[in-house]
């Protein structure tokens, strides 16, 4: 049995705007949780314990590198028809082996098929100006880059950007970087995935820098404001690394 606590039924709840933002959720046995979206309600969990919401689209800036990302998905059907046989299914057993697996919300490990990955790498290349890919990947998985954010206050001379260590990214490693701009500088968590802000092949140096891209983005970075930022390190590939995941207060 799954009880939302909200006054009256559910759907008298869900149709009062004076409770249309979220509920908190109550799972007795056999059900332990539950994570996803079903009929236009999202269900999910923070520390206080289980909830639901009502799904909405947030609202997301579309910048032109990211449309074109969009557009691109759109051509990877007919790139992998015109692959043979013999490579789609060097991609399907590539995909199958253990480095392979993912995890889901619920943290359940799964596959996904030659076909996902080669979209997947193939997105995350174009993302940063590379082009398609149909030979099966030899690069392993990179590990997440250790880095520090510096966030400056949008005007002249103002320098937001990321520094790390001489060598974090080789000459087979490029930079996506994904940022997060929230106005309450008490949060310590901020859940991914953030907005796509910018990206570098082969970066080298200790430092990149990204004012005018978050700029593009946000309108105007000021002070009181708090930044959450998602690093990748990706391989000349697209094998993508996990985020490492800072933030800082607006300087």
């Amino acid at each position: 049995m799954v009880e939302i606590v909200a006054p009256g039924s559910f759907w008298a709840f869900l149709a009062d705007p004076r409770y249309r933002d979220v509920a908190i959720v109550k799972f007795e046995a056999p059900v332990s949780g539950l994570r996803g979206t079903v009929g236009g309600v999202v269900y999910s969990a923070n520390k206080s314990g289980p909830y639901c919401k009502r799904w909405a689209s947030p609202p997301r800036p579309i910048r032109e590198a990211t449309a074109g990302q969009q557009g691109a998905l759109g051509g990877m059907p007919a790139e992998w028809r015109a692959m043979s046989q013999a490579l789609r299914d060097a991609w399907d057993v590539w995909a199958a082996d253990a480095d392979q697996e993912l995890t889901n919300s619920l943290g359940e490990a799964y596959y996904v098929s030659g076909w996902c990955w080669f979209c997947k790498m193939n997105l995350h290349r174009l993302m940063v100006g590379r082009a398609v890919q149909t030979s099966v990947p030899t690069l392993a998985k990179p590990s997440s880059p250790s880095y520090t954010l510096i966030l400056e206050e949008t005007g002249g001379g103002a320098n937001s950007r990321v520094t790390y260590t001489s060598g974090t990214f080789d000459p087979d490693l490029d930079l996506v970087l994904q940022v997060a701009m929230v106005s309450s500088q008490g949060r310590s968590v901020w859940p991914l995935p953030y907005p796509f802000i910018d990206s570098s092949q082969n970066p080298g140096a200790t430092s990149h820098s990204f004012q005018t891209e978050i700029d593009e983005v946000y309108g105007r970075i000021v002070a009181d404001q708090r930044g959450f930022a998602a690093l990748y390190k990706q391989t000349s590939e697209g094998y993508r690394s996990a985020p490492g995941v800072e933030f800082e207060d607006v300087v």
